[in-house]
């Protein structure tokens, strides 16, 4: 019986080929696992796995084949499924240090995108928490000392593969000195790390370990933004990071009001945290004006907009196409006149609201007609459709309207 290369690499299909293996008589068998071996070791690993009782030298003999194997498949960078499964058997051989030897080797991107699908994958098939942060100490001692660090594949990988380590091992005590490490790692670095917010909420059980370090540091900003990204992942919990925040003095300043506005929900969550820049005398900007406009009603963002002003703060194009979006025909098309006496040039997102807005008009081919002509004077390419979310193609509101018209003139 012959098999394909898909139905061996299939893990589907894995039972059916270690129980066609077992079947076979002793010679045929060997020779099977050691075809298999130069296409899926992995799949070679539990053939042998699975022989009870048999002789020991000849497992033995098979296991060290398969171990070549795979050492080649790696050493060549085959494609990824199958430098995947060669990680893997090494994995089952138990051959910790190759695997060692082949994370420690990683220097470049292109191996990273070779490997992060395999940590991943290991990790998700295993429970061995010594393997886990066996990779991660490799990885780990690998990191270059200069202040380019987090540019480097060894520094990317180990991210990687911290980022994929279940909660259970996180939370477990059987680590907590190499954990304490890899805080006291991200406490000392001059800037904030992009996985700093990795910590608090997978480590949830080490976190105050970590803040006390911090604390210690004296880096009360680095527990700042650890907060922001926790409400950026768990915005329903705002309530309750801010009053960790009051409770642990972290001083919030405009940038840090600002990220919090944009997390929020609602308008009245948002502009309960914009009275508190008030209150606390904080500058605001037109970021923290655009973002609660963002949030806002027609009504609600027109208010804001005129404070905007009144405070003589910069406005954009985006700022006047989020005011358009909220508005209907007729706002519309005065905020777009308005837009263009303040001396912007409106853009072809502009444009698109406005020509689905003209569908609201009485007569909305005059209308769609007019702003075409805005478009051609201002040298604005249309967007031609799209594709949404089911994968089906978007039409441009020109052609929208035109057939909308078409069908009401039916």
């Amino acid at each position: 019986m012959k098999f394909t290369k898909a139905q061996l690499c299939d893990p589907k299909q894995y039972g059916k080929n270690v129980d066609y293996a077992i079947g076979l008589a002793s010679l045929r068998r060997q020779n099977f696992i050691l075809n298999v071996s130069k296409v899926n070791p992995f799949l070679a690993v539990l053939c042998v796995k699975e022989f009870r009782g048999k002789s020991r030298r000849i497992k033995e003999e098979l296991r060290a084949s398969i171990k070549e194997q795979s050492l080649s498949q790696i050493q060549h960078l085959t494609e990824r499924d199958s430098v995947k499964n060669a990680v893997f058997a090494l994995y089952e051989l138990k051959e910790y240090d190759e695997i060692s030897r082949v994370f420690s080797l990683v220097k470049n991107l292109e191996q990273i995108t070779y490997y992060q699908p395999i940590i991943q994958g290991i990790f998700s098939n295993s429970k061995d928490s010594n393997l886990f942060f066996l990779f991660l100490n490799i990885l780990f001692d690998n990191l270059p000392t200069n202040k380019r660090f987090n540019k480097s594949p060894a520094y990317r990988l180990w991210l990687s593969a911290l980022e994929n380590l279940p909660d259970s091992i996180l939370t477990s005590e059987a680590h907590y000195f190499d954990l304490e490490k890899f805080y006291q790692f991200f406490a000392s670095q001059n800037n904030y790390s992009p996985s700093l917010h990795l910590f608090p909420e997978k480590f949830k059980a080490k976190f105050d370990k970590f803040k006390q370090i911090l604390s210690e540091s004296k880096k009360s900003s680095r527990l700042k933004e650890i907060y922001l990204n926790l409400i950026k992942r768990n915005p329903s919990q705002l309530a309750d990071y801010l009053k960790d925040i009051k409770t642990e003095n972290i001083p919030l300043d405009t940038r840090a009001y600002n990220r919090l506005i944009h997390y929020t929900g609602d308008f009245k969550t948002a502009i309960s945290l914009f009275q508190e820049m008030k209150q606390q005398k904080l500058p605001i900007d037109e970021i923290t004006y655009s973002t609660l406009i963002n949030k806002a009603n027609y009504e609600q963002a027109i208010k804001l907009f005129e404070e905007m002003k009144e405070l003589k703060l910069p406005t954009n194009e985006i700022t006047y196409n989020t005011l358009i979006n909220k508005a209907n025909y007729e706002q519309a098309i005065k905020l777009f006149e308005e837009m263009k006496k303040a001396g912007l040039t409106p853009n072809v997102f502009t444009f698109n609201i406005l020509l689905k807005k003209a569908t609201q008009h009485k007569q909305p081919l005059p209308v769609f007609l007019s702003l075409l002509d805005d478009m051609i004077n201002l040298k604005i390419k249309p967007q031609v459709g799209g594709i949404n979310k089911k994968g089906k193609p978007i039409k441009p509101y020109t052609v929208f309207a035109v057939e909308k018209k078409l069908k009401k003139s039916q």
